[in-house]
């Protein structure tokens, strides 16, 4: 029996077994490795083996349901759950959970695909094309530069192994009903995420046993709910925002209006109480351009509700638990980044003008992957660091907080060109899709293209798609928004399989 056939044999036969058994072994395995992290690491690998050989079982029975679990698990696994719940020892495996599931849930999804002869459908997108251009050209990079194949693959890896979630919606097969609840199940765990920051701030930084974060620029503590950095968790509202705004303005009247209204005015005001001005920028310029083209009713929206969303922060209690009140002043705290900035105290102006010389000394080409500004550069302490002196701004962090620096200096112009290839790619279908739609069916592909453009902005100061949290959805939303096409002019069917081309 070959593996298709067998993968379809296990599929016929997990149709027959009930929802519960399954998911009540998964709550098992998963506290069983809380406890087997107690005794030892390598007892809480084979359990978290165990959990992840179980979660492939149950994509072959909800592979969509498991989708949205994926692209969640960093946040609440990664950040939350590992550092809470498990020893030292331990937190240092449980930070490649999400990377383990990753590779689970694609293996199983793209067997299935295969199986059912969907797999080059899912995969005939420009956006290959474009991917395979960058990595010829990160190739010539490692070699123009004699980058040592380990530090290559290890820089390519942490850059690019998210962008094959954008593969997996299409290999599953999304119906425009299915996209639509995916994204507000989506749009609905930011905006539980929000409340649990707006509770830290009213109740105590601490809440559910998150560790608070102080501000550099006399902000106070800075709340990130559940994925504990307020960057990330702005950048996350900022991707689920534009999704909740444009539903507002194109849903019917009536009480799911009034509860979109709410959540909408909870991710504003868990996102001004972030702090994160790299989130308000890419909310600010990319939902915000976005909106003025495509619907400036929602722009006027979403001003709206930022007012009173701004109003709310400054006059809700703060700190009711910890007696640790404090105000809230986002402007003189920007005032105070905007002065560093002049000064040339702001450490990211600083690693931009560190970076310039050496794009002037290799300009098309770059210094080569795993060189610069990434994990991997401080992973395999680059020599590019020493000469041109980087090591010295890198004494408290490990990235230069920009991924656009670190992708144009280790690619260089060409490498950078590649990269936005990619993603201009795979946003033109949702884009098309735009054209004519009404209701939901324009709802949903706005969503993503006001999401990948906040990303794309917010980028300028944070490492995000180099990291798990906001990687995995940005990708993943782009692959969902490469069906829209299919899934609104066709009327796929409920449950097909079958991506089109884009």
């Amino acid at each position: 029996m070959s593996t298709g056939d067998a993968v379809g044999v296990a599929e016929r036969q997990l149709r027959t077994i009930p929802a519960q058994p399954l998911l009540l072994s998964a709550a098992g395995l998963t506290v069983l490795a809380v406890l087997a992290a107690q005794l030892s690491t390598v007892a809480f690998v084979l359990a978290g083996l165990a959990l992840l050989g179980l979660l492939g079982v149950i994509t072959l029975r909800w592979p969509r349901a498991m989708l949205v679990a994926l692209v969640l698990s960093p946040a609440l696994i990664d950040l939350y759950a590992g550092q809470r719940l498990l020893p030292d020892a331990a937190q240092e495996v449980a930070r490649f959970f999400s990377e383990g599931l990753l590779m689970v849930v694609a293996l199983v999804v793209a067997t299935v695909a295969a199986r059912r002869g969907t797999l080059v459908a899912a995969l005939s997108h420009p956006f290959s094309g474009a991917l395979a251009v960058f990595l010829v050209v990160t190739v010539l990079s490692a070699a123009v530069n004699a980058v040592p194949p380990q530090v290559a693959a290890t820089g390519l890896i942490f850059t690019l192994d998210a962008a094959v979630l954008f593969y997996l919606p299409r290999m599953v097969g999304f119906t425009h009903d299915q996209a639509r609840r995916t994204m507000w199940a989506v749009a609905m765990a930011v905006v539980i995420a929000s409340l649990i920051g707006i509770g830290q701030a009213i109740l105590s930084p601490d809440l559910l046993g998150v560790t608070p974060v102080t501000g550099r620029s006399g902000e106070g503590v800075r709340f990130g709910s559940l994925v504990r950095d307020p960057n990330i968790l702005g950048t996350m509202i900022g991707m689920a925002l534009p999704f909740a705004v444009f539903s507002l303005v194109r849903m019917p009247g009536g009480r799911r209006r009034w509860l979109v209204a709410g959540a909408v005015l909870a991710l504003l005001i868990a996102l001004l109480l972030t702090y994160s001005r790299g989130s308000w920028l890419g909310v600010a310029v990319g939902f915000g351009g976005v909106a003025l083209i495509i619907d400036r009713r929602a722009l006027v929206v979403f001003l709206a509700m930022l007012v009173l969303a701004y109003a709310t922060a400054v006059v809700m209690p703060k700190g009711v638990l910890s007696g640790l009140g404090q105000g809230y002043d986002p402007f003189a705290t920007t005032i105070n980044r905007f002065g560093a900035v002049g000064e040339g105290r702001d450490l990211r102006t600083l690693f931009i003008r560190n970076g310039i010389p050496i794009l002037e000394e290799h300009p098309w080409l770059g210094v080569g992957p795993g060189r610069y500004g990434g994990a991997a550069a401080s992973l395999f302490r680059s020599p590019i660091y020493y000469e041109y002196h980087t090591d010295k701004l890198l004494t408290n962090q490990k990235t230069v907080d920009n991924f656009w620096l670190h992708l144009t200096v280790e690619g260089g112009v060409v490498g950078l060109l590649a990269f936005l290839a990619m993603i201009g790619a795979a946003v033109l279908t949702p884009i098309r899709a735009l054209r004519g739609a009404k209701g939901s069916h324009f709802t949903v592909p706005a969503g993503v293209v006001s999401a990948t453009a906040v990303v794309c902005v917010a980028t300028v100061t944070t490492m995000l798609l180099e990291g798990n949290t906001a990687a995995f959805l940005f990708w993943f939303l782009l692959g969902l928004g490469s069906l829209s096409v299919p899934a609104i002019r066709t009327g796929a069917r409920e449950g097909s399989a079958t991506p089109s081309a884009g």
